[in-house]
């Protein structure tokens, strides 16, 4: 038998609230995306020695 069978209702609630994933609500734009992910970052280059922002 297993053990969720065994424990009473108010047990086995709070086990199904602990171990439930938590859904993120918050709808992020694909601009917002992006720039979490770091694409729309600066780029540099050494020229002559200097670093220059592409």
């Amino acid at each position: 038998m297993e053990i969720y069978n065994l424990i009473d209702d108010d047990t086995r609630d709070k086990l199904n609230a602990v171990h439930r994933p938590k859904k993120n609500k918050e709808k992020l734009s694909k601009r917002d995306l992006e720039e979490l992910m770091g694409t729309h970052r600066d780029t540099y280059k050494r020229v002559n020695g200097k670093v220059k922002r592409k």
